[in-house]
């Protein structure tokens, strides 16, 4: 499979872009992360939440408990997702330290 048709999902703070393609794991690892969200969709924890980023293009807020049985994303995958937005496309752990009280 080739990597390079990244999903793009609707959030609240705006369009996501998960950027797969630019994670540092192997391309087979890429591939597999593809297939997973395809299926299932994938599971990414970032700011003391826990994010389904489903095959509908869409993210919902999910328990730890939910994400346990999801395919999960590279821990730093906030480092390299960004949300498109007017004024930029923020990181999204910028968006969620934006957002920590």
């Amino acid at each position: 499979m080739h990597v390079s048709e990244m999903p793009h999902l609707e959030f609240e703070e705006g369009p996501v872009d998960l950027r797969i393609e630019r994670y540092p794991i192997p391309q087979a690892g890429k591939s597999r992360l593809m297939q997973d969200f395809q299926k299932s969709g994938l599971a990414g924890s970032a700011g003391g939440k826990w994010l389904h980023f489903k095959s509908d293009h869409t993210v919902k807020e999910i328990t730890p408990q939910q994400a346990a049985d999801l395919p999960q994303l590279p821990d730093d995958w906030a480092e390299h997702a960004v949300v498109a937005k007017g004024e930029g496309t923020p990181k999204m752990s910028d968006v969620f330290k934006g957002q920590a009280k």
